[in-house]
């Protein structure tokens, strides 16, 4: 609380006139915004309706209006009064070209929390973002971080994992600070530093019940500095804010130890109402729709994509629990977005008519949903939920045989690869198979590894997926199955056929983290130096030393590793 009243306060732009009461008003209302965003703020969505009432008995002077919450205004200094947060939500305006990754449709929520991290990283005040798996905390922060970069603000972005360790976490801080002098970290001159740790509940708990990673992020906030390893010197760190995001302890996440936690201003996201994801999702796809000019009824069933999505998530999250033989029955929010980011991959000569948009969004939930499962009576379920979404939202007469029948439903790009990868439905399955018998003779001819592959049903299935997957952005794919099931050999073709190198880490003996790196260094240089697009596949015999899980891990959620890159390194890339 008395951190956002003092950075109120202090700002030059907070200029307090009128007569004494006025005057006064004006101080209990700010003193009230302070107090409701301070201490409420962490609250749960069931405990902010009680505080809501506690705020209104004890700051009557500071006239909150009726209607919503206390959560939903700030004061407008300049007409005296609480006004709604919505009243400063931007319209959505979908652009052509931005990636997908960085479309951001501004709610009311996402622009509130980006308004009070913006607030406290002015007065470098130490911040932390919780809530459950999805509900944007990590969304909101980059975004934000990104947008203060264009003017004084060096974003350094840190992910924790099990198996984080507090030394390599001091190298990821340090890789990223400027030596000011001999005893001095900090940003290079004109800056600001903020460091964003993703996960930071993660770390495994000792014996004893630290986690070194923690404890090194709690000297650097309490005393604004860290001991330098090798001599023991005390380096200050300056001009750097500690942000941090995690979800509720559960699953692997530990609590964290509250000598830390109470360090930082807390805000606790709420899950998206249907209402919220649905006006989320409704703009990003009406948008693409629109500016990609699509057929006026494909059009008008935005909402009945959306709609069945959101219902299908809803559904699987409550009746498709994880067990300890369904561990990985795990959804959130991403997965409604991965949904819907398929449907992106399309163009209106693929998608002319209601009825294949209704067979694309059965693609696309089966391939985000309904490829997790394993066993025949969740699929089953699935199948049945789907159709029943088909019949209410969509009005369609497509039956169940034509979609998970003997000819199940498929979209890829194949028939279409060389003439500008258009994914669409593929109806003929001799031309299918024809095409990647095709495929696979001319990567014969031009490996040294030949593969003799028959190309039955499941196997065209699982093509399909691995290339819908490598045409997507950030497109990771985990496939299980038993040993010899030909996972590596399918990856290889549809790397082949995308024009992808396939890469895999060759064991030799006394293969240790140095000869790791130095792989990873040149994978980095093919494809962010050099362009070239890769496949890095990495099979469970490769893993001989966690670290490099942790190193995995890393490039999935920051795109670097730690202390990788050597001086003469980055003056090559530059």
């Amino acid at each position: 609380m008395c951190n956002i009243l003092e950075i109120t306060l202090l700002d030059p732009k907070t200029i307090i006139k009128g007569d004494d009461t006025s005057v006064k008003k004006d101080l209990c209302a700010m003193f009230a915004f302070a107090f409701t965003f301070g201490l409420g703020s962490s609250l749960s969505d069931r405990s902010k309706d009680y505080f809501d009432t506690t705020v209104r008995e004890n700051f009557k002077a500071a006239a909150y209006p009726n209607g919503f919450t206390v959560f939903d205004y700030y004061f407008n200094l300049k007409e005296h009064a609480f006004k709604p947060w919505s009243e400063r939500v931007k319209a959505f305006e979908f652009s052509k070209e931005q990636p997908f990754f960085d479309i951001m449709v501004e709610t009311e929520m996402t622009f509130k929390h980006s308004f009070m991290l913006e607030l406290l990283l002015s007065g470098s005040k130490p911040i932390f973002f919780t809530g459950e798996t999805g509900v944007g905390k990590s969304v909101v922060i980059q975004n934000t971080l990104n947008r203060l970069a264009e003017k004084d603000l060096v974003p350094i972005y840190i992910n924790f994992s099990a198996q984080t360790e507090s030394k390599r976490t001091q190298d990821s801080i340090n890789d990223k600070l400027e030596k000011i002098s001999r005893k001095v970290l900090g940003a290079v001159a004109g800056k600001r530093n903020a460091i964003f740790v993703d996960d930071i509940n993660m770390p495994t708990v000792e014996t004893y019940g630290a986690q070194p990673p923690i404890e090194l992020l709690r000297l650097l906030v309490d005393r604004n500095g860290l001991y330098e390893r090798t001599e023991w010197d005390w380096k200050q760190v300056v001009s750097t804010t500690l942000i941090a995001a995690a979800a509720p302890p559960l699953g692997g996440r530990s609590p964290l130890c509250t000598r830390f936690s109470t360090n930082f201003n807390m805000f606790c996201l709420p899950d998206a109402t249907e209402g919220v994801l649905g006006n989320i999702f409704n703009s990003i796809l009406g948008g693409f729709l629109k500016a990609f000019n699509f057929a006026e009824p494909v059009q008008n069933l935005k909402e009945a994509v959306v709609l069945s999505t959101i219902e299908t998530y809803v559904k699987i999250q409550k009746e498709l629990r994880a067990t300890p033989a369904k561990f990985h029955y795990s959804f959130n929010l991403r997965d409604v977005s991965k949904v819907i980011q398929g449907i992106l991959m399309t163009k209106n000569v693929s998608i002319n008519n209601v009825e294949v948009l209704g067979k694309l969004w059965v693609n696309e939930v089966s391939r985000v949903f309904m490829d997790r499962l394993i066993d025949d009576d969740d699929r089953d379920w699935f199948i049945s939920e789907t159709m029943d979404m088909l019949s209410k939202n969509f009005k369609s007469q497509l039956e169940n045989d034509d979609l998970f029948g003997s000819n199940k439903v498929k979209f890829g790009d194949v028939l279409k690869i060389d003439a500008g990868k258009v994914y669409e439905e593929i109806k003929d399955q001799g031309k299918l198979v024809k095409a990647l018998e095709n495929q696979l003779e001319d990567y014969n001819d031009t490996s040294t590894n030949k593969m003799n592959l028959v190309f039955f049903e499941d196997a065209v299935l699982h093509i399909l997926r691995i290339m819908r997957s490598l045409r997507q952005p950030r497109g990771n794919i985990m496939l299980i199955g038993v040993g010899g099931s030909g996972k590596q050999s399918l990856i290889r073709l549809s790397a082949f056929m995308y024009e992808f190198q396939f890469r895999q880490i060759e064991i030799k003996k006394n293969y240790n983290q140095k000869d790791f790196n130095e792989f990873i260094k040149e994978l980095m240089f093919a494809s962010g130096v050099m362009g070239k697009e890769i496949a890095f596949t990495m099979t469970d015999s490769h893993i001989l030393k966690e670290s490099f899980l942790e190193d995995i891990n890393n490039i999935l959620n920051t795109g670097e590793v730690p202390n990788l890159m050597l001086t003469e390194d980055k003056d090559y890339i530059n």
